[in-house]
């Protein structure tokens, strides 16, 4: 029995694995689940392109970055936002604080004036009052309290300068 084949007790000609299956050696009496991170969108499947002695068969489709293939797969399934995958993976990733990910293959740094937490799918604006002066920032606290005497009317500021002065006879707290 060939690979991609597989050959039952009761057959004399081979049979093609069904989608979503995979041969993994010449002689199999049985087809095996698709492994995570791959497709096999075709019949007749096998894990590495190789001589299928005379037979048609397909290899397996590595996942793509950005997608992601749990075991089984017929087709990749995009990573929702918030997340993101490499190549090849059954799962896919939580995008982590001070990044953002917007169905990206890549986690994006989170830019000044902005915090990005956990699972992030756009930067959020460091609020009025406030600015932010790095990257990567990961929580609102994370943002700068403009000092006392001073006000910021703005969101997503990212320096010292735009914390104006009070005007005379206004008061004005920290951020």
């Amino acid at each position: 029995c060939p690979l991609g084949y597989y050959c039952s007790q009761n057959t004399s000609n081979p049979i093609p694995c069904p989608t979503g299956t995979i041969s993994i050696s010449a002689g199999s009496s049985n087809c095996s689940i698709c492994p995570g991170g791959y497709t096999c969108s075709t019949t007749a499947t096998v894990l590495s392109c190789q001589n299928c002695g005379g037979f048609q068969c397909t290899c397996v489709s590595q996942c793509n970055g950005g997608n992601y293939c749990p075991p089984g797969s017929i087709t990749q399934l995009v990573c929702p936002a918030g997340t993101y995958t490499y190549n090849g993976m059954s799962y896919c990733l939580p995008c982590p604080a001070g990044y953002y990910c917007s169905f990206t293959v890549t986690p994006i740094i989170c830019t000044q004036g902005y915090y990005c937490p956990v699972n992030s799918t756009y930067p959020i604006d460091c609020p009025a009052g406030t600015y932010g002066s790095s990257t990567g920032l990961q929580k609102m606290s994370d943002c700068t309290n403009c000092p006392i005497g001073t006000y910021n009317p703005v969101s997503a500021q990212t320096s010292l300068q735009s914390c104006l002065q009070c005007n005379y006879g206004n008061y004005c707290p920290i951020g």
